[in-house]
């Protein structure tokens, strides 16, 4: 039997995850939720952009600019 994901329940999920403050929420871990997310945003048509959720905390390979909300 073939299952398919809900895109909208994935990214709720990944949104969870991105938001986390606890010591395994490293810049790595949510790197890897939103590469994946971007992907299959993308891919399925439902790529809405994001935000950073502290704007003043969003430079490059830091965990501010890990750390975002999809719309």
């Amino acid at each position: 039997m073939r299952k398919t994901a809900n895109v909208q329940e994935l990214k709720e999920y990944a949104n969870i995850h991105l938001a986390r403050t606890d010591e395994w929420a490293s810049m790595e871990y949510k790197q890897g939720i939103y590469v994946m997310l971007h992907h299959i945003l993308h891919l399925s048509g439902n790529y809405r952009g994001f935000r950073f959720l502290d704007a003043n905390d969003c430079d490059i390979d830091t965990l501010g600019h890990a750390s975002r909300h999809y719309y």
